[in-house]
């Protein structure tokens, strides 16, 4: 069961990596440059990823999940955008990219945390068993 959580972990790290990849990408679609294309393919590389993660390790989260991915205020409304709009349009929607997305990285750092919680349980249980 440890060799899996440091799996969990390290996998959660390469997600970490790719989602600074996609923010450092958002932050140049909001500021009005031509990154559409790579910030799709990343974002979309993200989610499968992370979607494919949360399935094994918290299948419960896995619509909570979808819903910052597609919802009204979710990160799919931001990347879609073919063009960057005017500041005033663009910074709302960047802002509920920026929460929806904070959310769903915190979900599969969380994700981890619930994994060792539940081995705790599993060793105190088979602990008790034993006595």
């Amino acid at each position: 069961m440890r060799t899996r959580l440091i799996q969990f972990e390290q996998r959660v790290a390469e997600l970490e990596k790719m989602a600074e990849e996609v923010m450092a990408l958002a932050d140049k679609f909001s500021e009005h440059e031509e990154v559409q294309p790579q910030l799709s393919i990343k974002t979309q590389t993200w989610y499968h990823a992370a979607r494919g993660f949360l399935e094994k390790v918290y299948p419960e989260k896995v619509e909570w999940f979808e819903n910052c991915m597609y919802g009204q205020q979710g990160m799919f409304a931001f990347v879609d955008m073919v063009h960057p709009w005017p500041d005033n349009e663009m910074k709302p929607n960047f802002f509920k990219f920026r929460q929806s997305f904070a959310g769903a990285r915190g979900l599969l750092h969380g994700s981890v945390e619930r994994a060792k919680s539940l081995e705790y349980d599993t060793v105190i249980k088979l602990s008790s068993a034993r006595c």
